[in-house]
């Protein structure tokens, strides 16, 4: 969350428990060590801002800033 947060955006409340969800069965199956730690959820959130552009991409009308800084 805070790797969003240094760069402007947010992650919306199901974003951010999927989020936890996905970063604690990581964490209690010992994968965390394989996937590279802070690399693994890097790369979460590069792929959730991917996502983000391509939804708003798709969208009709101008996006909203709160649109443009929300991951989902």
């Amino acid at each position: 969350l805070k790797l969003a947060q240094a760069d402007g955006d947010g992650w919306d409340v199901d974003a951010a428990e999927e989020l936890s969800s996905i970063c604690g069965h990581v964490v209690a199956e010992g994968w965390i060590d394989q996937l590279g730690n802070g690399r693994f959820i890097r790369t979460l959130y590069e792929k959730s801002c991917a996502y983000r552009d391509l939804r708003l991409s798709g969208q009709r009308g101008v996006p909203s800033r709160e649109d443009l800084a929300t991951l989902r």
